[in-house]
């Protein structure tokens, strides 16, 4: 719901999830017309990184802007070198963004595929028939991918939210010659079968981080490659420009001075752990998305995985921005305080791909963080 009169920025609309917040708490962002901008149970918990708090406090410490005796010409000048160098030592801490992506109908499309719901948005423009036969394709190609690859008809039954999860049970067991088939995993979902588990998954991880090429054969390649061309064409480059915003978001563009910045991308889907790594797999996003920050909240909850990731990444220069198209993770950055951006798949969409950039979502950070510092 719009709210003019409190709103503080023209490309800033109140979440239709929570239409009462005040303006320094969390927003869902919309790109408005007339902008003046161009338009370019828990499980575990892990531990935060090393506090960054030493290093600002060190960056901030002011020293005496007067020394005893001295006139008052030389004491200005003094403050003003002062002032300069600590501007100038704020300018070398560098920032870290940290991006929290929605996967489905977000990074890739496969629902409104399967349903015909994307091709509806375009009034006949887009083929009905043809966006069902390949979201079935993709189906197909996922599954095929876990039950061969991935385990998946093993562990389907013991979802994780994150991949190493249950790594407190890994022994570190050289799995070279580890015979899967023959260790008997299943119920009761014991220590020797978490074990197993963590076995399964640190397999998962390591085929992951080799990436596709060396998982399937030439065929099955051919048959991914034609697949994914398919799905970037008739969506008009929405895989593809996802993938390029991703790589921006990592200082692997040149799209945006990235000097000053440090980026983490994060993936928390409401989808099971196993076929969101392969999909992020599929759907080429493993270059950008590490294994490791990867999240299922199927039985969390987003909320859950976003304090995870707020633990595991806090500090004084870090910020956190949630991208997805559903009311949960919109709610969910509305109770972190974190900016949300609505991504949506109709044309005429304010924040869809190909489309959204990343300097427009560093100007939707800006302003929340900017808002939040003014507030106290």
């Amino acid at each position: 719901m719009e709210n003019d009169q409190n709103t503080p920025s023209p490309s800033i609309y109140f979440s239709p999830c929570a239409p009462l917040l005040s303006p320094s708490l969390l927003f869902c962002f919309r790109s408005a017309a007339a902008s003046a901008s161009p338009a370019p149970e828990p499980r575990r918990t892990r531990p935060c990184p090393p506090p960054l708090r030493d290093l600002l406090a060190r960056s901030l410490a002011r020293p005496p802007t007067s020394v005893s005796g001295s006139s008052p010409i030389l004491r200005s000048e003094m403050d003003e070198v002062v002032a300069a160098s600590a501007d100038a030592t704020r300018d070398e801490i560098k920032i870290m963004n940290v991006y929290i992506w929605d996967m489905d109908e977000t990074l890739i499309l496969l629902k409104s595929l399967l349903d015909g719901s994307y091709a509806g948005a375009f009034d006949g423009l887009k083929d009905h028939d043809k966006s069902v036969d390949i979201g079935k394709r993709w189906e197909n190609l996922i599954l095929e991918l876990c039950d061969e690859h991935f385990f998946y008809e093993e562990i389907e039954n013991y979802n994780e939210p994150f991949l190493s999860a249950v790594k407190e049970y890994d022994d570190g067991k050289d799995l070279t010659t580890y015979d899967f088939e023959a260790d008997c995993f299943s119920s009761p979902y014991d220590d020797l079968n978490k074990r197993k588990l963590a076995y399964r998954h640190r397999a998962i991880g390591e085929k992951y981080t080799k990436g596709l090429e060396k998982i399937l054969d030439h065929h099955m390649i051919k048959v991914w490659n034609d697949l994914y061309s398919a799905t970037d064409k008739y969506t008009d480059g929405w895989l593809s420009s996802a993938h390029k915003l991703l790589e921006e978001a990592m200082g692997k563009s040149t799209a945006e001075p990235t000097a000053k910045h440090s980026s983490i991308n994060c993936i928390v889907t409401s989808g099971s752990l196993i076929p969101s790594l392969a999909k992020c797999l599929l759907y080429r996003l493993d270059d950008v998305v590490a294994f490791e920050n990867v999240y299922s909240s199927w039985e969390v909850g987003k909320l859950q995985c976003f304090k995870w990731i707020k633990e595991r990444y806090d500090g004084p220069n870090v910020r956190f921005c949630a991208i997805g198209d559903g009311h949960e993770e919109c709610s969910a950055a509305q109770i972190m305080k974190w900016p949300f951006v609505k991504i949506e798949f109709h044309p005429d969409a304010p924040h869809r791909f190909p489309g959204l950039n990343l300097p427009t979502i560093h100007r939707i950070m800006d302003t929340v963080y900017d808002s939040s510092s003014n507030d106290g």
